[in-house]
């Protein structure tokens, strides 16, 4: 199947669908657009656009080609009243139709260059000749002039549209569903199922944009209002000679901005101020917006007393590695962990204990309303092995690696669960070295570990049970 497509520079490219509507040829047919085309068998006919004597006008040359060569020019037929539509007549397979905006219709054979024609005239009244359509048996024409009327031309007295036509068949009117009026209900209006949530079933609480309410006018500005049209005007009552220019519009500014408070956003704020003395969370934990000035983006400079109002220290959540903050401060409220941990010394250089011990006294003895960094900690973290393999480090250069090597980033959750069992595990193991004892004696293990036993049975031969026990220090639930 060949699909001709035309331009508006003139040209006519064809593209086959078994190759994926690739150009297979391109054909420069006129000189300007194209403006009708059409495809019938194997023949191909264009009309276009021609620049003559410093305008744009209709091409006289109606161009014929073959598609099955590459479409190769066949031959020209000359219609000096200027072609705007082309059709194929479907029941023969050379005749067709020239047709222009001044009603002239010309039907010819592609096969005698145009010698055997016949010309014929839609009366449109002046009217622009716009669409022509022929049926599928070739009995009947269709002609649309731009004043609305439709113009059917045929031989016959009875022509058919369709080769298999029939009657329509007419449905029979079916009564109403309901009739409702004015002071109907809308109870009796039937309801079908869907899926969607209907109006009435949203909550209070969200608001719909419907437009802005009118401009709240005071009437002391009307008294001196001039209105010219249907505009209105007010002198400006804060306005002062010789003042700073601005300062009087930016007095008014709350008048001139002010609008109706509408019933709907009265409602929408009453049930907002509801929901906000229902709610379980204490205003504390609520999230806040930071509003912080252009200017004041250091962070040593960040007031972080505007927003913290407890007599605790925070870790700063701008770096990377930043998802590990809020596990840290679990940790570091439970007070047996914390002792332990802080009593930890080793000589390691890298030791994840030590570091965190360290967080821990600055957490204990900052500031109120202060803010601590974590990047000691996060130095640590990267020069283990087993974190960068868990994927537990956000580095741009190990991204880029795994970028190459196709490997997928573990998601946010997955990283944070990693991270907890890999910080319970190490500190576990770096307390026992330091402190000489068993795994299983140390803090983490006693708050965090729970013993699990595995039994494995034999259902078939008669094999004695065997029993192993072991400490885990994570269940991962499954749903």
């Amino acid at each position: 199947m060949v699909v001709a497509c035309g331009s508006s520079v003139g040209s006519i490219t064809l593209r086959d669908y078994r190759t994926g509507l690739q150009a297979d040829n391109m054909v420069q047919a006129h000189m300007g657009p194209i403006v009708s085309m059409d495809l019938h068998n194997d023949l191909l006919v264009s009309a276009g656009l021609v620049e003559r004597h410093g305008g744009v006008t209709y091409d006289s040359v109606i161009k014929v080609y073959d598609i099955r060569t590459g479409a190769r020019a066949l031959t020209h037929i000359p219609f000096h009243a200027g072609c705007s539509m082309l059709r194929f007549q479907p029941k023969f397979s050379s005749t067709l139709l020239i047709m222009s905006g001044n009603g002239t219709v010309l039907v010819t054979d592609i096969n005698d260059a145009g010698m055997s024609a016949q010309s014929h005239q839609v009366d449109c009244e002046g009217d622009h000749l716009m669409s022509c359509a022929i049926s599928a048996t070739g009995e009947s024409v269709c002609f649309g002039d731009g004043g609305g009327y439709v113009h059917l031309w045929s031989a016959l007295d009875e022509p058919r549209v369709n080769i298999y036509s029939a009657p329509s068949e007419i449905p029979e009117d079916l009564p109403p569903l309901c009739s409702m009026d004015c002071e109907g209900s809308l109870s009796s209006a039937p309801v079908f199922f869907t899926h969607d949530m209907p109006l009435s079933g949203l909550p209070e609480s969200q608001s719909m944009k419907t437009g802005l309410p009118p401009h709240k006018v005071e009437s002391k500005f009307l008294k001196n209002m001039n209105q010219v049209d249907f505009v209105g005007y007010v002198p400006n009552p804060e306005f002062r000679r010789g003042a700073v220019p601005g300062e009087a519009s930016r007095k008014v500014a709350n008048q001139r901005f002010a609008r109706v408070k509408g019933r709907m956003s009265m409602d929408v704020e009453f049930a907002r101020e509801r929901q906000k003395a229902e709610t379980i969370l204490p205003k504390g934990y609520h999230r806040v917006i930071v509003k912080q000035p252009a200017n004041r983006r250091v962070f040593e400079e960040f007031e972080f007393s505007l927003y913290n109002k407890t007599n605790f220290a925070g870790l700063e959540n701008g770096m990377r590695n930043c998802y590990v903050n809020s596990l840290l401060q679990a940790l570091y409220f439970l007070p047996w962990l914390r002792v332990e941990i802080q009593k930890h010394i080793c000589e390691h250089e890298f030791c994840l204990t030590c570091e965190l011990g360290f967080l821990f006294h600055m957490l204990r003895i900052g500031a109120k309303s202060t803010v601590c960094q974590a990047s000691n900690l996060l130095r640590s973290l990267k020069q283990i092995r087993e974190a960068a393999a868990l994927g537990l480090l956000e580095d741009p250069a190990l991204d880029n690696l795994k970028t190459n090597t196709k490997q997928t980033k573990p998601s946010l959750s997955r990283r944070i669960q990693n991270f907890s069992r890999f910080m319970l595990e190490q500190t576990m193991k770096e307390i026992s070295v330091s402190n000489h004892c068993q795994p299983q004696a140390t803090a983490p293990a006693m708050l965090f570990g729970s013993t699990v036993r595995t039994t494995t049975k034999c259902m078939h031969a008669q094999h004695p049970e065997t029993t192993r026990e072991s400490r885990s220090l994570h269940f991962d639930l499954q749903y």
